[in-house]
């Protein structure tokens, strides 16, 4: 996703400034408005000293501590708490866009995956870290699973879903059909309007929320269908059987 990382700040920004349109480095740009400095560390070439953390109630895995790049911290919190690396993988581009961003900020790492960061208050500095952004987000998937009772939005049953975190731009009746759906509702509490939903790489209105329609177009992008799911039977063909339909499939 990013081959090349703009470490030293080299690469053009244009801006407007005093009303005129202003070219400079990104380096220049950021020490005029007292911006993070070079040099900047993308997504792939992080590393971080990663605390241990030993199996819960709600990830069944332990962690080592240790020195570890973004890859091995999201390799390890995903196997620890059992959820897919392909869901954190989309959450820290959603969230902060690490995966794409040649120059992120250290403000993008503290609150890389949004964990502890609510809509009306500031981050909660205890989550701060790649690792804990990460590792949190995922045991969250799973609190979520092991706790419905508490949280909000619910699997196998109708949900008011909000548009916006703006109470006066409404909300719709929402059927969630699993707990991987519950969990992204829970986690972004807010729904897609039909603006949004309309400009799907774009915005919408006054009322769009973006943060479950971006997982969705991401994980679409990036990893195929999250809705058709083939299986491979012992057919006699050798052919894959269609599980939602039971027909054999090239």
């Amino acid at each position: 996703k990013l081959p090349l990382c703009d470490t030293n700040g080299t690469q053009s920004k244009t801006y407007s400034y005093g009303g005129a349109t202003v070219t400079t480095t990104r380096a220049v740009y950021a020490q005029r408005f007292s911006y993070p400095q070079p040099p900047y560390t993308c997504l792939k070439d992080y590393q971080e000293d990663s605390p241990a953390k030993a199996a819960d109630a709600y990830c069944s895995g332990a962690v080592a501590a240790g020195r570890k790049t973004a890859a091995q911290i999201i390799y390890d919190a995903g196997k620890a708490c059992n959820v897919s690396q392909k869901v954190l993988l989309v959450l820290l581009q959603k969230e902060q866009s690490l995966l794409t961003d040649d120059w992120p900020w250290p403000n993008q790492y503290s609150a890389a995956t949004g964990y502890g960061c609510p809509d009306t208050a500031p981050c909660e500095p205890e989550f701060a870290g790649l690792f804990n952004q990460i590792y949190y987000a995922a045991r969250q998937y799973q609190r979520y699973a092991a706790q419905p009772d508490l949280f909000g939005h619910r699997k196998g049953r109708d949900n008011s879903v909000r548009y916006s975190p703006n109470a006066a731009c409404g909300s719709s009746t929402v059927f969630i059909q699993n707990q991987a759906t519950a969990g992204l509702y829970n986690y972004t509490p807010y729904q897609p309007n039909p603006a949004a939903l309309s400009n799907l790489y774009g915005t919408g209105d006054g009322c769009s929320a973006y943060g479950n329609r971006n997982f969705w177009r991401l994980y679409s992008d990036w990893f195929g269908s999250s809705t058709t799911e083939r299986c491979n039977y012992n057919t006699p063909s050798g052919a894959s059987v269609d599980i939602r339909t039971g027909r054999n499939s090239p």
